[in-house]
């Protein structure tokens, strides 16, 4: 029996539903300031979210600090003490190598709502000071940032992922990317102009990565700036 028309389109409605739900899905978050032209910024060397616990924890997006909480469980958000300071959240862990801390950082770039802008992996227990507000959250594995870097890889490894360091000391390895791109927004078409600034700070002991901070904002202006 040969399906009617009105089936047919009702199959192909329901096939494309399924198609745009599954795209929308496998979308990143992204920022609230809109979405960045199609080409990238320096590849694998620029670092965009912290993979955890199964889940992509990506810079100056949708997630805010306590969002964070939802994944990794309760702790203290500790507010800044000025305009110049960090909202800060710390967590605990331990892996195969020793204890670790995490820090979650936002600014005031992050608004309010204390929209993820940059996290710290540390090698060993937090600080004294740090400890009264650090959530201990047990054993993690395969904790590593979205371009594959994690505590304890080799200096060697480091390079070969993010290229040559605006600074080093051989202990402490600085990588910077700024970059400001033009585009179109918006049904006009209005000129738009995207800005992207990233940083990264490594830190190593006997050539093995025991720190790592990175930094992540992202913002578009339409028009003109001023």
């Amino acid at each position: 029996m040969r399906p009617s028309c009105k089936s047919l389109i009702w199959l192909f409605a329901t096939v494309a539903a399924c198609n745009n739900a599954a795209a929308t899905l496998a979308k990143p978050n992204r920022t609230p300031w809109g979405t960045p032209p199609a080409q990238g910024l320096g590849g694998d060397s620029v670092v965009r979210a912290l993979l955890i616990m199964g889940q992509q924890l990506f810079l100056d997006s949708s997630v805010t600090l306590t969002s964070v909480q939802a994944v990794l469980g309760r702790t203290t958000l500790v507010p800044p003490r000025d305009h110049d300071d960090f909202a800060t959240e710390c967590y605990a862990a331990s892996d195969s190598l020793g204890p670790f801390t995490l820090r979650f950082l936002s600014n005031e770039l992050g608004g309010p709502e204390h929209v993820l802008l940059g996290f710290e992996l540390t090698r060993g227990k937090a600080s004294k000071p740090d400890a009264r507000s650090c959530a201990s959250i047990g054993v993690l594995r395969d904790v590593e940032t979205d371009n594959g870097l994690f505590l304890g890889m080799p200096v060697a490894s480091l390079l070969k992922v993010m290229g040559r360091p605006k600074r080093s000391d051989q202990r402490e390895y600085l990588f910077e990317f700024y970059k400001v791109q033009s585009g179109e927004t918006g049904p006009g078409g209005q000129a738009a102009e995207y800005e992207t600034f990233a940083s990264l700070k490594a830190k190593a002991v006997h050539q093995r990565v025991v720190s790592l901070y990175a930094w992540y904002t992202f913002a578009s202006y339409a028009g003109n700036k001023e």
